[in-house]
């Protein structure tokens, strides 16, 4: 059994690892790479930004996205280290770095379509095709946050400092999924409508040359085949490589189906940003043809606009609810401090 110097019981786990972190020359290595890592989060973002700020809505809102989260893996990274370890701000900028790679690599989409090629979303959703990229990210915080509950059962690791940070990490991550759920059914609606006008102009169309006025006249890329010729659709080489592993789920809907609608939105990750790469798109079948169609031009704007608003709102509660936590978390421990001063005087 330890003790702290308050005489409050600590796990061993943590003690060991506040021991190594208290050491002289570690306490400066942490702070060296806490502004190194800072300093080039920032030059970067900040290059990034005043780039897109001259740019486009589009650039900009891509921007704010990105930067937002960034901050979110901030938060519940550092959650996740306090778990093990006493809480101490240098963590923050040493975490910038790593979560700035997060984004510029994609590595949270990168986990998601490699969920949804192997077929994963089945058991946890009737449209599997149509989930988010975001849910491994999300599931990701939501496991820190459950282990650090777990933590407050415990006696010997309940503190102040994880309760608070708890609170804090619970509002950031549900007033970010009520932010998102407001926003996204704008979203949806606009999605249910062109896949509704699809279906309704690919029943009236006589030919494919009537869909490929439509599909011109709407900013649409399009691609269509007499129903006889299905399987040449299915091996079209123009069909763009971010819809191919959806191809799969189309083939198993042609042999159950005389007719059929597919909608969902894919990721085109060599687009210049998330929201250009954000490609909704309707595959249809019917008794006549079976066609593709891709919105190039109306989604990103509705998705630009959005997202520059869920940004705004996504900063300004998590840094309420962050670093509001930090300084209570900061004042309780001076109060202490203080109280402590004064019994010994």
């Amino acid at each position: 059994m330890i003790f702290n110097k308050d005489f409050h019981i600590v796990d061993k786990t943590t003690y060991n690892m506040n021991t190594l972190l208290n050491h002289k020359y570690t306490k400066y290595a942490l702070i060296l790479l806490s502004l190194i890592g800072a300093y080039h989060t920032i030059q970067e973002l900040y290059g990034f930004g005043s780039y897109t700020y001259y740019q486009s809505e589009i650039e900009f809102s891509n921007f704010l996205n990105f930067s937002l989260k960034i901050f979110q893996n901030i938060i519940f990274l550092f959650l996740l280290i306090n778990i093990f370890t006493k809480m101490n701000p240098l963590y923050i900028g040493v975490l910038m770095p790593l979560c700035y790679y997060e984004q510029h690599f994609n590595w949270f989409y990168n986990v998601h379509y490699f969920l949804l090629n192997n077929q994963f979303y089945k058991y946890v959703s009737n449209e599997p095709y149509n989930i988010s990229p975001e849910y491994p990210r999300i599931w990701f915080f939501l496991m820190i946050l459950a282990i650090l509950f777990i933590t407050l059962f415990f006696k010997h690791s309940r503190t102040f400092n994880r309760i608070f940070l708890f609170l804090a990490g619970t509002s950031c991550l549900f007033t970010g999924v009520l932010f998102h759920t407001l926003i996204i059914y704008e979203i949806n609606f606009y999605k249910k409508t062109v896949e509704e006008v699809h279906q309704k102009f690919n029943t009236l169309a006589a030919t494919s040359n009537d869909l490929m006025v439509f599909c011109k006249t709407n900013q649409y890329s399009c691609l269509s085949y007499d129903i006889s010729e299905y399987q040449d659709f299915l091996t079209d080489k123009r069909i763009p490589n971010y819809i191919k592993p959806y191809l799969t789920q189309i083939n198993i809907l042609i042999d159950k189906s005389e007719d059929f609608t597919f909608f969902a939105t894919a990721t085109d990750f060599n687009a210049p940003n998330r929201i250009m790469g954000q490609k909704p798109f309707v595959i249809m079948k019917n008794n006549k043809f079976i066609t593709l169609s891709i919105d190039n031009y109306r989604y990103k704007h509705l998705l630009a606009r959005n997202q520059t608003i869920f940004a705004t709102l996504g900063f300004a509660s998590h840094i309420t609810w962050f670093f509001g936590s930090l300084f209570l978390i900061w004042f309780h421990q001076r109060k202490k401090a203080k109280n402590r001063m004064f019994f010994k005087i």
